[in-house]
């Protein structure tokens, strides 16, 4: 068994997945010079790639391999569907190697290794099996079959990489993808399958006996050798491994490995120690962590967050045995993030460990676009290369996800028809309304209008205070200023750039504020990511135009829903409600002489319920006024 250290000098790598894209997404300009490097002295940047090279091409544009280098990137991971097999894959592979040795970056094909099983395999019961007896048409890596496989895809690229000197290794996947309903784990766990029971009987000189798929694990336990089946398995592994490794070793020593999804018994047991040596090591391409509890996780929380998580995942893979390197994915599906945070937590994962590895892939609706990303990813791998962490702890120049998908759908809305009244300079104190997590304001107010409003937290306990906030101009949503505080109380002063509606993002995850003072009347937006509060409150809204009722939802933050609803004085009891789970829906009729008056919403009964409260969508906003005289009536849409 080989055993190697962590310091060893081996390139950092990030990977960049990328499923699908036209060639149109590519800016054709003329090539400049990069400062990739496949130096082991050096950190490395991976590409890894299914979006701009589609991964049912059986061939690479040369393009592809230059927006990787040119957006620093230094080692192209190439992902190819499994239908392009033999020759015409390692054409592929070859082809991109070469354009990735124009470009002065490494190359590193995808295999997955999972082996598809047929119907003979079945019958001879090779098909993998988990405990409780679940069967997948999958090899079981018991089996010769299994090993085989997993030469004639591996040992080809090895010595492609003798005569192809950018191949550095190879990205082996073992990730579950065929399982049907509840999925079990991932590929390879002890297999209870009969092949590898016929096998353990002959091993141990045991009469042979055929059990069917599914009675295995009853049959050990019964016959007291579960431990011993384990044990079995776990040898088995490790000596193909060896011998794996060894014909690896007489290819090319240097020939690395590049692990994902994690921990299973199958790689910590075989191949954390044994695919990889001293100058080879593996790199354990971590499936991730969670980089934020809700999209409304404050950045320097994301990033305390982020490291937490990472610094727990690296130390369990290394208490299973993982030698080598520790690097961690994350994903264009993880839509929480805009594009500049999705690439500030690429450089705070490559700041903590070894590396990150990207699965770009484009999904249905997606919210990134290739241009903005591409951008972000290129800032965050210069600051990796030159050990910078200006850019990762900066304020965010764009908006984030959450305020984003709820102001973009009000690019049509004018601010003139916004219902309240314009910056008055006549100071308001609406402290008596707790504010938690994210709510986004709206301000209307004039050009060289000064706007002061103080931000008051009323968080208690030994864990930090912080408030994001972003000051938005409707007309672009274009943050004007983006900030974190961690002060109990925070005053925000901005000069208004031009007549218009501006939107006040705050967002304190979870702990507790006031809008202690302000010399301008706010409006809360009552829809979309926004409207969540602490204890008893009392709002307005503008019951105009709602026919023929009024309708609101309340979703409980917390398990305290001991609350009492009224409705202009109207207990709970005359509204129409619809309860489920921890959301509730509430209506009640709205006559048409209440219709050009203010509606009063008051929540009481407990001081310790965390709520949101919003409007279902319409075509434009919808507010809470936080006092009645914010209001502005001579509105058309109102």
């Amino acid at each position: 068994m080989r055993s190697f250290t962590r310091n060893t000098k081996i390139p950092f790598v990030i990977i960049l997945f990328s499923l699908w894209i036209s060639e149109s997404i590519f800016d054709i300009t003329a090539y400049a010079q990069v400062t990739g490097t496949t130096d082991n002295n050096d950190k490395h940047l991976v590409l890894f790639d299914k979006i701009l090279h589609p991964f049912t091409n059986s061939f690479i544009t040369e393009r592809a391999i230059r927006s990787a280098a040119e957006a620093k990137f230094n080692t192209y991971c190439l992902v190819t569907h499994e239908s392009i097999k033999g020759d015409t894959r390692l054409q592929l592979i070859k082809q991109t190697a070469l354009f990735c040795e124009k470009y002065n970056l490494s190359c590193l094909p995808a295999e997955r290794l999972s082996f598809r099983a047929n119907t003979l395999d079945r019958r001879n019961g090779k098909w993998i099996t988990w405990k409780n007896g679940t069967a997948e048409p999958i090899l079981s890596p018991n089996t010769n079959d299994f090993w085989e496989h997993l030469e004639r895809k591996i040992l080809p690229i090895v010595s492609l990489s003798t005569t192809n000197k950018s191949i550095i290794g190879v990205f082996v996947d073992f990730e579950n993808y065929f399982f049907k309903n509840k999925k079990p784990g991932n590929y390879y766990p002890v297999s209870y399958d009969p092949y590898s029971l016929r096998a353990f009987q002959k091993e141990k000189q045991l009469p042979i006996e055929e059990i069917p798929y599914g009675k295995t694990s009853s049959w050990l336990i019964e016959n007291d050798f579960d431990n011993a089946f384990i044990s079995w398995q776990k040898r088995l592994w490790v000596q193909k491994s060896v011998v794996f490794r060894k014909k690896i070793d007489r290819i090319n020593p240097k020939f690395r490995f590049f692990i994902y999804p994690g921990r299973t018994p199958f790689l910590t047991e075989a191949v954390y120690n044994n695919w990889g040596t001293e100058q080879a090591p593996i790199v354990l391409a971590y499936a991730g962590v969670q980089s934020r509890k809700t999209k409304y996780m404050t950045w320097p929380e994301s990033i305390e967050y982020s490291i937490k998580n990472l610094r727990e995942a690296e130390d369990k893979a290394r208490l299973h045995n993982m030698c080598g390197q520790f690097i961690s994915g994350l994903y264009t599906s993880n839509q929480s993030w805009s594009e500049e945070g999705l690439s500030r937590i690429a450089q705070v994962i490559a700041n903590q460990t070894d590396g990150y590895w990207f699965f770009y892939q484009r999904f249905k609706n997606s919210p990134y676009q290739h241009k903005t990303l591409w951008n972000a990813f290129t800032k965050a791998n210069q600051e990796i290369h030159a050990g910078n962490t200006a850019y990762r702890d900066a304020p965010f120049k764009n908006l984030d996800r959450w305020a984003a998908d709820t102001l973009n759908q009000f690019r049509n809305f004018k601010a003139q028809d916004a219902p309240i009244k314009e910056l008055d300079n006549r100071y308001r104190d609406y402290s008596n309304t707790t504010l938690i997590n994210a709510n986004i304001f709206a301000i209307k107010a004039k050009k060289n209008d000064v706007v002061r409003i103080t931000i008051s937290g009323k968080h208690k306990g030994s864990s930090p205070y912080y408030l994001d906030y972003q000051i938005i101009n409707h007309t672009n949503t274009i943050p004007l200023e983006s900030k974190t505080v961690n002060t109990q109380s925070h005053n925000i002063l901005f000069t208004v750039p031009e007549d218009g509606l501006y939107w006040l993002c705050l967002n304190s995850y979870y702990k507790q504020y006031t809008i202690s003072e302000s010399n301008t009347p706010l409006a809360l937006l009552a829809i979309g990511e926004s409207s969540a509060f602490h204890g008893p409150i009392s709002l307005y809204y503008i019951p105009k135009n709602l026919n023929p009722q009024f309708e609101c939802k309340i979703q409980y933050l917390n398990t305290n829903r001991h609350l009492d609803y009224r409705v202009n004085g109207y207990p709970m009891e005359h509204l129409n409600t619809k309860s489920h789970a921890k959301t509730m829906n509430i209506s009640t009729p709205i006559s048409e002489q209440n219709r050009s008056k203010l509606l009063n919403l008051t929540i009481s009964g407990h001081n310790h319920a965390d709520f949101n409260l919003t409007i279902p969508n319409r075509r434009i906003p919808s507010f809470w006024f936080l006092a009645h005289d914010d209001v502005s009536f001579d509105t058309t849409d109102y």
